[in-house]
């Protein structure tokens, strides 16, 4: 089984880790305080890191469609044997029952 893993980081330090606990409501643009980014502005040295930091959130977000992917098939896989094993019990307990 092929396993994909996120990126690593070659900054060890945590101080910009956003604790914040991910939700799925949508966001306020007004609340977050979202600077435009204008390329044509940036330097040289800018430009190379918001490629990159734009190449690294694909990567993240193929990771995630992935991840996405693979828990729907476990959950479509887990109903199935719940409904085998239901399927089963009730069978057994009409064996029993005649019995």
């Amino acid at each position: 089984m092929h396993c994909e893993q996120p990126p690593r980081s070659t900054d060890s330090s945590k101080d910009d880790v956003d604790d914040t606990p991910l939700t799925d409501e949508p966001v306020d643009m007004e609340e977050e305080e979202e600077e435009e980014v204008d390329l044509e502005e940036l330097n040289e040295e800018e430009l190379r890191e918001f490629h990159v930091l734009n190449r690294q959130l694909d990567a993240l977000d193929q990771v995630l469609d992935s991840l996405e992917e693979k828990n729907d098939v476990i959950h479509s896989q887990l109903k199935d044997l719940l409904e085998d094993s239901k399927k089963t019990r009730l069978e057994i307990q009409q064996s029993n029952q005649e019995k």
